[in-house]
């Protein structure tokens, strides 16, 4: 019984040292299985959170934008935190469909704006598609993909370095090229899970 009693605050001690925070991640519509890969490989590479792939998901047809080719990301994050509502963890749906959200640039208001992805901010879900990236996108891709899931930590846009993940793309592939896959001092500190 001594034995027991002794392990026992050492178990409890191994077992809150060796918890890792966890990103579930939901293939939807017709992305490939490549790119989930490398997603999750990257997101455990970046973040050291376990990822665990979830199974395959429909896009809801009632995110569909009416008349228009794009999904709402807005309804999306929506789906998602509500599907996904018992999961211990950020969940990040990754797609292949053209999404998009209201956007304000400059003072005026973007309907239906092309977007990479969308993070709640300290929020559980996020979504990213691929659509506008281009046929060889696997860097970009992991470049928003880490990008989103930061915002679920709680990392707003940054305004310090021009060479952080979390800058604000503003809708150009070219911001994303530019970036590095690295995030800044000021914005490490304002990581949360």
């Amino acid at each position: 019984m001594k034995k027991i009693l002794l392990l026992l605050p050492l178990l409890l001690l191994f077992s809150f040292t060796t918890y890792k925070p966890t990103i579930y991640l939901v293939p939807m519509g017709n992305i490939s299985n490549r790119d989930v890969e490398l997603s999750a490989k990257e997101l455990n590479k970046f973040y050291s959170f376990n990822v665990v792939v979830l199974p395959r998901s429909e896009v809801p047809k009632s995110t569909k934008v009416n008349g228009l080719k794009k999904y709402n990301a807005n309804k999306i994050l929506e789906y998602l935190n509500s599907k996904y509502s018992k999961y211990n963890g950020k969940v990040l749906g990754l797609t292949d469909v053209d999404i998009c959200t209201d956007r304000e640039l400059n003072g005026k208001l973007y309907h239906n704006w092309g977007i990479f992805g969308l993070g709640s901010m300290s929020g559980k879900p996020c979504v990213v598609s691929v659509n506008r990236l281009g046929k060889n996108h696997s860097n970009d891709m992991v470049k928003v993909v880490v990008h989103e899931i930061g915002h679920t930590l709680g990392i707003p846009h940054c305004r310090t370095n021009i060479k952080c993940l979390m800058n604000d793309a503003k809708g150009k592939g070219s911001q994303v090229k530019n970036e590095l896959l690295w995030i800044c001092n000021d914005c490490k500190k304002k990581i949360k899970y």
